[in-house]
């Protein structure tokens, strides 16, 4: 007998029942972002971290995913300090209800179709984008 198939969301940590999955949906895009920029730049790890002004060890657990102890205001940070322009987008909600967090970015194509999908989830009814960071 074939195992049942659930199909999941958008965002595995929800999926998972982490109380902030959408932190860390979104520190585990930025840790994608900068592991894929030193690649990109074929930076070894050292050079990487000489960069950044940190230990070699930490851009080791930040490429293998290891991002949880690490805030997302740093992690933005190093992607400016990678060569990318980092921009947050405030505006105002269409009716009375909670924000929402999104972003977009334009870095690179292999990660485009996930990012559409967070889009679509921060669009409010007319099409706009209630929060949005734009990463490079």
């Amino acid at each position: 007998m074939a195992d049942a198939v659930e199909v999941g969301s958008t965002n595995v940590y929800a999926d998972l029942g982490y109380p902030d999955a959408e932190a860390l949906q979104r520190k585990a895009s930025l840790a994608s972002h900068i592991a894929w920029t030193i690649k990109a730049r074929h930076l070894t790890h050292e050079a990487a971290a000489e960069l950044l002004g940190i230990d070699q060890a930490d851009i080791v657990k930040i490429v293998r995913g290891q991002f949880r102890s690490t805030s997302e205001a740093m992690m933005l940070e190093w992607i400016a300090m990678l060569g990318h322009d980092v921009t947050i987008l405030v505006t105002k909600t269409a009716r009375q209800r909670r924000g929402r967090l999104g972003w977009s970015s334009t870095a690179h194509p292999e990660h485009q179709a996930h990012q559409n999908v967070v889009l679509d989830r921060s669009r409010d009814h007319q099409g706009r984008i209630s929060s949005a960071s734009s990463l490079w």
